[in-house]
């Protein structure tokens, strides 16, 4: 089958809600057509599903693991993020931090390489080693600060509030609340009609 009916089939599966149709051809995708993009996104998501709805973490590692193999497709990032994390839940702290740091000093930066830092600084916490939790953190902080300078080129976005915002909260944990009242109210200042009711919601409850 090819790869646009297997697209059709699963976007029927999504209109329906019908789960286990999902991660059937999501697997059929994975079988027919291992090298394309539409079976890293859907090892990907067959990770979170058996992740979040099936519990089952050796597995969701197992579909992660496929996923981060290619570095050519944006869900391959995400995939390698979320390995790291399930290696981490899994008690293996030392190859998390080897696939989370694959991710976290991407060339730009972008969504993924500041989700990994965020990861890394937590594992640091957890350890109670303050000192590279910090020094991960303020790695974050410039890394947003870039990504809030690209995007304010152009037209405001929900993308750009969603920086603002989790830059915020980086720099209130690096205890520079004037800094991160600034970016806050530069973020609320975008309005909900472009940020979404949702994600305004946050920002202005973060007050």
């Amino acid at each position: 089958m090819t790869i646009e009916e297997l697209s059709g089939q699963l976007i029927d599966a999504e209109k329906s809600g019908d789960l286990g149709a999902l991660c059937d051809v999501r697997m059929q995708i994975c079988r027919e057509h291992p090298d394309s993009d539409e079976a890293i996104e859907s090892r990907y998501k067959l990770g979170l599903n058996a992740l979040f709805n099936q519990r089952h973490l050796e597995a969701a590692t197992e579909h992660f693991q496929a996923a981060a193999k290619s570095r050519k497709c944006y869900w391959s990032a995400a995939a390698r993020t979320s390995l790291g994390i399930c290696l981490y839940h899994r008690g293996k702290r030392q190859k998390a931090l080897f696939e989370l740091r694959k991710i976290a000093h991407r060339d730009p930066p972008d969504e993924h390489s500041v989700a990994a830092l965020s990861f890394i600084e937590t594992i640091f916490a957890n350890d109670g080693d303050s000192k590279e939790a910090s020094r991960t953190r303020a790695q974050r902080i410039a890394q947003l600060e870039e990504l809030v300078a690209g995007n304010r080129e152009n037209t405001p976005t929900a993308r750009l509030g969603h920086y603002l915002f989790n830059l915020c909260v980086a720099l209130r944990d690096a205890g520079q609340q004037e800094k991160a009242d600034n970016a806050l109210s530069e973020a609320k200042a975008i309005g909900p009609k472009i940020l979404g009711e949702e994600l305004y919601r946050t920002i202005a409850g973060t007050d």
